[in-house]
């Protein structure tokens, strides 16, 4: 039997037919690095909203009563001023009854006379200053004016509610995973704000330093921007104007200007004073970003042998993991703060003698520091850092870690970033139909494949909750098939070919393919238009588009539960066969024996991986899937079922 047609022609067919899967994998990498850029904030921010919030709750508690009395005061004067009705709370330290009702009960109640809900209060500034505003200027506009603040509110009592409520280390972590995610979805600035530079952690400490040594290096210009500086900065700033506002009433001009401009200032302070006390902020901050992440991370979770600068010892954590540990230690640096503002209100001696002074002009330059953006501290801070006032609060801070030139403490890595994908695994199943078979269709041909594969993606699955499809990847895989014989031969049997028979109803075969795995909004690889294309027109847009995606689409559908995911659609493989591993020979039922190519379309739609471990920089996963496949050539289409058992390994760049 001669051979039929020619093998070179069929490939250059099937190239150019095929090249649009490889400008698949091309734009597949331009969405990974969009997702990468968008889902992996560049540095962490500090204390989760509701952790400020109860923070800056205890530090007005601890007020004496005469200055919880002034910031009631000054608090209601302002309330009454901008008359946003109850979107401020009517106390300063609203909290009391928020505490007292449970989960998302606390969020859904618009502000009533008990002060239960969504409304501001003054203990909320810190949690809304420096990470859903840059400026005490912004931080005032945001709390008048801003539609997603209610949203921003509601989304840290869920939060509060899911991590009191988490049973283990890993709901706990999903819950604060997922209120970064949330957050973005509300405010899309929120992750971008920490981009540019380090402000909330503290400089790294050198093993001689003083306290003293350490505040004038802290403020010093040539050192980068970090908590401690901008808490000096903002605080200085928030007593020149109380000062300044002491000497004025509600009725004269510019009053009301003046008294949230120092109010402002001062939420800001506090903010990155709460900073301060965070486990996560205070190890060090260098080395590439998933590392400085994936320290952050641990230190905030397993918590660290903390030493004030004046002496006291605890174990202290951090971000989504706050213990009362923490709040007995750092609520007295916060209300001694809180209480020295005050006092400049009143216009107190103790302020005005205390402490070198500026003139306001220069006050409100400190206060219009952005801290998102600044990148270069402003001179002549070193007398405020220095003086009685600013070392009575920073006394009681954690002394923070040692730099890499000294011994500092160990460092982790967060899985996220680039990585090289390593696969190995194998396929069983029944193919059914196809290739001139005489066997009734329920009767599949055993089938079984050998796969390995290398393959290059983006991993966000530190930065992101367990029920998020944290990966994105392109893989070239070569797959060595196993010959099909039919299972039976009806009567009477033309073309026997099972195993009493002579042949093979399908040859055994070498194939390549090319296998994708994106994130999908509601059909396949939708996700690869939609965002680049909305982006284009509305960049916030686009980035809510792709962490919808990320999130498992629209309504949820392929948000993993447990250790298992419905992957429909959202991976797909595409092997081709007789393209370039020799061609297969096809026997036909009229006994012509041709050489033949196919292309099978692979959709896996549910995984489970039951073991699965990350170090350092390495994941290893032990994945199973369930899946069919349709198996297109000219003797009959044919489809799979078949279970798959693969071992993916990834090393991250």
């Amino acid at each position: 039997m001669g051979l039929v047609g020619s093998a070179r022609e069929r490939r250059r067919r099937f190239v150019a037919r095929n090249k649009r899967v490889w400008g698949l994998g091309q734009a597949l990498v331009f969405v990974a690095a969009l997702l990468g850029t968008w889902l992996s904030p560049g540095e962490a921010k500090a204390w989760l909203f509701h952790e400020h919030h109860e923070l800056g709750l205890y530090s007005v508690y601890r007020l004496a009563p005469s200055r919880r009395a002034q910031i009631e005061k000054l608090w209601k004067e302002w309330r009454e001023h901008v008359n946003r009705g109850n979107r401020l709370c009517k106390s300063a330290a609203a909290g009391k009854s928020r505490k007292l009702c449970s989960g998302a009960d606390c969020a859904t109640v618009p502000g009533t006379e008990d002060d239960v809900g969504d409304c501001v209060d003054f203990a909320m500034l810190p949690a809304i200053a420096a990470d859903h505003s840059c400026t005490p200027d912004e931080l005032t506009q945001t709390v008048l004016n801003a539609d997603w603040l209610r949203e921003i509110v509601r989304i840290a009592f869920r939060t509060r509610a899911l991590i009191e409520q988490a049973k283990d280390s890993d709901a706990r972590l999903d819950a604060w995973h997922g209120t970064h995610i949330k957050n973005e979805m509300a405010d899309d600035k929120y992750l971008s704000r920490a981009d540019a530079n380090n402000a909330h952690f503290m400089l790294v400490r050198k093993t001689a330093d003083t306290l003293d040594t350490y505040l004038a290096r802290s403020v010093d210009p040539a050192q980068p921007v970090n908590s401690v500086a901008l808490y000096v900065l903002y605080h200085r700033a928030a007593l020149e104007l109380g000062l300044s506002l002491s000497k004025m009433t509600p009725s004269e001009a510019g009053y009301f200007d003046l008294l949230a401009q120092a109010m402002m200032s001062e939420a800001f302070a506090l903010h990155f004073l709460e900073d301060s006390f965070s486990a996560g902020h205070i190890v060090g901050t260098w080395g590439i970003s998933p590392e400085r992440m994936g320290t952050h991370d641990y230190y905030c979770e397993n918590g660290i042998d903390a030493h004030t600068w004046d002496g006291s010892r605890y174990t202290a954590k951090g971000d989504g993991n706050m213990q009362p540990k923490d709040v007995n230690h750092s609520v007295p640096a916060l209300t001694e703060s809180l209480s020295q503002f005050v006092d400049a209100t009143l216009g107190d001696y103790s302020i005005r003698d205390g402490a070198p002074h500026i003139s306001k002009a220069e006050a409100l330059r400190l206060m219009r520091i952005d801290s998102c953006t600044a990148t270069q501290l402003p001179s002549g801070q070193e007398d405020f850092a220095l003086s009685s006032l600013s070392s009575a609060v920073l006394v009681q801070t954690i002394e923070p870690g040692l730099g890499p030139k000294d011994a500092y403490l160990p460092r982790f890595r967060n899985e996220v970033g680039a990585f090289a994908r390593f696969y190995s695994g194998f396929r069983l199943g029944g193919n059914f139909g196809g290739y001139q078979s005489p066997a009734p269709f329920y009767a599949p041909r055993p089938r079984g494949d050998l796969e390995v594969g290398f393959g290059v993606g983006y991993g966000f699955e530190g930065i992101v909750t367990r029920s998020t499809d944290g990966v994105v990847f392109a893989q070239l895989t070569g797959i060595a098939q196993s010959k099909e014989k039919d299972l039976v031969c009806p009567d009477p049997c033309e073309d026997d070919r099972t195993l009493a028979g002579d042949g093979d109803r399908v040859p055994s075969r070498l194939g390549l393919g090319i296998r994708l795995r994106v994130p999908n909004l509601l059909f396949p690889g939708d996700s690869l238009i939609a965002v680049p294309l909305t982006m284009l027109f509305d960049f916030h847009a686009g980035k809510r588009l792709a962490l919808k995606a990320a999130d498992g689409g629209v309504g949820g559908l392929w948000r993993r539960s447990g250790k298992g995911q419905f992957v429909l659609f959202r991976e797909v493989g595409v092997n081709i066969y007789g393209l370039l591993f020799g061609t297969p020979v096809f026997r036909r039922s009229d006994g012509v024996r041709e050489e033949f190519t196919s292309v099978e379309v692979d959709l896996p739609w549910y995984e489970y991986r039951p073991l699965r471990r990350f170090n350092t920089d390495q994941t290893s996963t032990l994945m199973l899937q369930v899946g069919t496949s349709g198996d297109f050539n000219r003797y009959g289409h044919a489809f799979l079922l078949y279970a798959r058992v693969g071992f993916d390994g990834r090393v991250y760049f």
